[in-house]
């Protein structure tokens, strides 16, 4: 089989370089492209752009879904006027305003993150879940759960000195999913002994 030739002049698909009519080249049918029968460099492929997110953005959408959708139940029972007074004189439930206390400690930490690179509210593939924080620092790549809690942070031991089970600890709250890693002592230091931005509970995580 010959060689085949540019019949106009075009661009090689793989490295970017000129391909002028009557050059020898290869012709990708599939795909009505044509480039060099062997590149004299390689291009790298652009990767794609990816945004830092917006810290919060998640749990504050949930709060406004769970208003929204309280304010229309209220007015659609008592109507417009009546209902208005009844949404003004009564609070959320406290289901709804979880939401909003969690998008501010979320905010909050994000502030106290910068000067790093940090992915805001990531969602979890194949999941309803997100992740509030992943923080890309020289130690390593850190999942960061952000809690909006307020107290004295400090480590405590719920283990005994052959078996310790140290936990970090806000006031009386503590994440119970993770044990203290002092991979995150580096915040407790940071934040002081006491915070309304309060604990986050980070880890080494392997992202796919």
């Amino acid at each position: 089989m010959g060689d085949w030739h540019v019949k106009y002049d075009g661009v090689c698909s793989r490295c970017g370089i000129m391909l002028h009519a009557g050059d020898v080249a290869v012709y990708d049918r599939a795909t009505r492209t044509i480039h060099c029968v062997s590149c004299p460099f390689a291009r790298a492929p652009e990767p794609p752009e990816m945004g830092a997110g917006v810290a919060g953005r998640s749990a504050r959408q949930e709060h406004e879904r769970r208003a929204a959708k309280r304010e229309a139940a209220v007015k659609e029972r008592w109507g417009d006027r009546i209902g208005g007074v009844v949404l003004a004189l009564t609070d959320e439930p406290q289901s709804t305003r979880a939401w909003a206390v969690g998008a501010r400690g979320e905010e909050k930490l994000a502030e106290a993150l910068d000067g790093f690179s940090v992915l805001h509210d990531r969602r979890v593939p194949g999941t309803k879940g997100n992740i509030d924080h992943i923080v890309i620092a020289p130690a390593g790549v850190f999942v960061v759960d952000a809690k909006n809690y307020e107290g004295r942070i400090e480590i405590r031991n719920h283990g005994w000195f052959l078996r310790p089970d140290e936990r970090l600890h806000v006031g009386r709250r503590y994440p119970r999913c993770f044990p203290w890693d002092r991979s995150t002592s580096w915040y407790a230091r940071t934040a002081g002994p006491r915070t309304k931005l309060a604990a986050s509970s980070a880890r080494n995580a392997r992202l796919d």
